[in-house]
């Protein structure tokens, strides 16, 4: 009896191997079977790059949209320090009224807010350093909030109080990541949107 002709190459064989062991979830058998060369797949959001954390808060407020920032209180405070700037010449009353060097010096750092990297943002200790959400944040080491296991908890909702569009924005993280998220706050941002104009009186 003739000897039997092998139905596959060793090479197909092989091949063949490789494929059921990656079916199975086999990243060992799949890397030896292919010489060492495993491939790995990898999750969404396991690729996704890591995100700029800047100006993202823990409880899930973005600090581009503050009105300290980047609106009312800053484009304001620095029109009128250009204003006093023209009239101090013309008036150098103002200097002699009382109080005025300090209320130069307070308005000066509010008007410097409205510009890029002054802003230290919530991971830099801006806003109330007895924060309790941010001390909680970072006891649980979570980056933000929206990926703490018990999202949204009492603090969070306590804070909804005031900020109402915060867990709808946490969902958003969740749902689409923060580098997107982000990216949807830039646009937020160049189109003028700022927390005053949705946040609720204390």
């Amino acid at each position: 009896m003739g000897r039997m002709k092998p139905m596959h190459t060793r090479r197909e064989f092989m091949r063949m191997c490789a494929a059921a062991a990656a079916a199975a979830g086999c990243a060992g058998c799949r890397s030896e079977l292919e010489g060492g060369n495993a491939v790995t797949e990898t999750h969404p959001e396991e690729a996704e790059r890591t995100p700029d954390l800047k100006y993202v808060t823990y409880c899930g407020l973005y600090c581009r949209h503050c009105d300290i920032y980047r609106t009312a209180i800053a484009r304001q405070a620095s029109a009128l320090c250009e204003t006093l700037r023209n009239e101090r010449e013309k008036q150098p009353e103002l200097e002699r009224m009382n109080g005025f060097k300090e209320f130069w010096a307070v308005l000066e750092e509010l008007a410097q807010n409205q510009s890029e990297g002054k802003c230290r943002g919530c991971r830099g200790g801006c806003g109330d350093p007895d924060c309790e959400i941010r001390k909680c944040a970072r006891s649980r080491r979570v980056e933000v909030c929206s990926s703490c296991a018990d999202y949204p908890c009492q603090k969070i909702h306590a804070f909804v109080k005031k900020y109402p569009h915060v867990i709808g924005d946490g969902m958003r993280q969740k749902a689409v990541g923060l580098s997107k998220w982000i990216e949807e706050q830039e646009q937020r941002y160049r189109a003028g949107f700022c927390f005053v104009d949705l946040r609720n009186p204390s």
